[in-house]
């Protein structure tokens, strides 16, 4: 069944005068196969990293070298575009930044305070994420993240896991870039109980708006809300449980 509630994306787009302006789509879904879940088409993307922006980040007017999705996991982040226009995205927004001609736009950090978001690279010809050569800082936690795993017994089993931030532009911190194949959204009704099934791949998954629990075969369960990072990497052996705790829309970033 499709979600109850379209979802928005929001694009920042150059026009012919290489002014920046806003635009809206809205995502189209359909059912995913054998899959109990509604889902776009895979879309191209190289390249998945996590950044952390201090309260006073604040930009001069800039094109983007590249188009990429930003997903905001806590904060705030105004973006300004030509017009004078100023749109705030929070937890649970969809933005793409894509003007890249012409003078660009300015981000800043919402209510003066700190910024965490997911950035999705999408070049539209894959390759090597470059590395990363300086050394972490000490001033951030890494980010928190849990993983999926099959044990040796055949079981699903949860591990944490950590990436840790390094200096970036504009006073930021960001991880290292994780390479990745494609993406894909995804819509899940509140009612959905998905029995015992493995991850279709390696992927990352983020949750924008609603909520899930995932059960393990060794009994243990874990709650995703929005702002949280899923890894799921149980592709074989018994398999997990999904349920949905409200409506749901989601990312699956599927990792190289």
């Amino acid at each position: 069944m499709p979600a109850r509630t379209p979802f928005r994306l929001t694009r920042a787009v150059a026009d012919a005068g290489g002014a920046c302006r806003f635009e809206t789509e809205i995502l189209v879904t359909s059912r995913d196969g054998a899959t109990p879940f509604r889902s776009t088409a895979p879309i191209p993307a190289t390249s998945i990293e996590f950044r952390w922006l201090p309260g006073d980040f604040a930009t001069d007017p800039h094109p983007v070298p590249r188009p990429r999705f930003l997903i905001v996991l806590s904060g705030g982040l105004e973006i300004e575009v030509g017009s004078g226009e100023r749109r705030t995205f929070r937890r649970g927004d969809l933005l793409e930044m894509a003007d890249m001609t012409g003078r660009g736009h300015r981000c800043r950090a919402a209510d003066g305070a700190p910024v965490h978001l997911a950035a999705i690279a999408r070049d539209p010809t894959p390759g090597p994420v470059a590395p990363t050569t300086a050394g972490p800082v000490a001033d951030r936690e890494p980010l928190r993240f849990t993983r999926n795993v099959t044990g040796d017994d055949g079981k699903s089993h949860f591990r944490q896991g950590a990436m840790p931030y390094f200096p970036a532009g504009w006073g930021g911190r960001a991880t290292a870039a994780l390479s990745l194949t494609g993406i894909q959204f995804l819509s899940a009704p509140p009612d959905l109980v998905y029995d015992w099934h493995t991850a279709p791949r390696r992927q990352m998954v983020l949750t924008l708006t609603g909520g899930m629990e995932v059960e393990n075969g060794d009994g243990s369960r874990h709650t995703i809300r929005p702002g949280d990072v899923f890894v799921g990497e149980d592709t074989h052996g018994q398999g997990h449980i999904t349920r949905s705790t409200a409506e749901r829309f989601m990312v699956f970033a599927h990792l190289a």
